[in-house]
């Protein structure tokens, strides 16, 4: 069957999966029970975090909330590996610690009780991984000596079909998450882009995110729909380094795109593929605002054709 020219976003599930989390405390209060054993049943117990609106403007992580007065919970989705998650959340958690611990409380002279904090990544992509893995910030020390100072661990639960039955048994809307995206993958590989629509439909008559996809179908819909091809992780990569704020991420994305650039740029007899994944490259740096100059340096365009993009 032919595909329509519509191509999808590879970044669909990272979108939907916050929107869900964000869309009632209650699949909060599920996700939070599958992973503690507990039964939690009101939804005032959860309070939402965020670093929005705070100097930190490019840091962002996709849900940060406090449960029952006692835990900061970190949840994160990855479809891609990402063994940096515990940089990532030691970055987010900062942040969210002085957004929750006054100046005052800080220089006191009594002990400040802090929530206990809590990191998670939901995996979900399409490489082989375990159903469980921890990573540790130490393993990504430079030097290390017999003994830690400084530890943050991340628990890394992989949701695709087929894995952590037993835990996503005990949670379902993670559960019924990863059936909407067996379904968008099944559908789109027979139907293309207009598989996304019957995935939506086929997953409300069966009752998977029934509520959540019939308040925010059009949303879905537009979050499964985008200009970046889903194989290229490149424009992913990218969009990861500038949201996670790190400092010198454009310099850094700017150097492995040059280097990119020249291996997969439009030198005379590549294939049309590399021209088109540089064609991405240019406008995901253009997106994020670095200069038409850096873009051209990058990617080995000229500055009218990243105009015309």
């Amino acid at each position: 069957m032919e595909h329509s020219e519509e191509k999808p976003n590879r970044q669909y599930k990272d979108s939907i999966f916050v929107e869900l989390l964000n869309f009632s405390k209650i699949n909060i209060l599920d996700v939070y029970n599958a992973l503690n054993n507990s039964h939690l049943t009101d939804p005032s117990k959860v309070r939402y975090l965020s670093l929005k609106n705070s100097i930190y403007t490019t840091i962002r992580n996709d849900v940060a909330c406090v449960v029952d007065g006692r835990v900061v919970l970190l949840m994160e989705h990855q479809s891609t590996i990402n063994e940096n998650m515990p940089l990532r959340c030691l970055m987010y958690a900062g942040r969210l610690y002085e957004g929750l611990i006054s100046s005052n409380e800080r220089y006191a002279r009594k002990l400040v009780k802090i929530p206990t904090p809590e990191f998670y990544v939901f995996y979900n992509g399409k490489e082989a991984y375990p159903e469980r893995k921890t990573l540790r910030l130490s393993d990504a020390f430079i030097m290390r000596s017999g003994k830690v100072t400084l530890e943050l661990n991340v628990e890394v639960i992989n949701i695709n079909q087929g894995q952590n039955a037993e835990f996503l048994k005990h949670c379902r809307i993670l559960n019924e998450y990863s059936q909407f995206v067996f379904y968008v993958r099944t559908f789109y590989e027979s139907d293309g882009v207009d598989g996304f629509r019957r995935a939506i439909m086929h997953s409300i008559e069966h009752n998977i995110l029934k509520d959540f996809l019939e308040a925010n179908m059009s949303e879905v819909h537009n979050f499964l729909i985008a200009e970046y091809d889903y194989d290229t992780d490149i424009s992913v990569q990218r969009n990861e380094a500038y949201e996670m704020g790190v400092e010198k991420g454009i310099e850094q994305g700017i150097e492995r795109g040059r280097e990119e650039g020249r291996e997969e740029g439009r030198a005379e007899g590549r294939e049309e593929e590399r021209w088109t994944r540089t064609l991405i490259l240019a406008r995901s740096f253009r997106d994020m605002g670095v200069s038409l100059d850096k873009i051209a340096q990058a990617t080995g365009l000229t500055i009218d054709e990243i105009k015309k993009l």
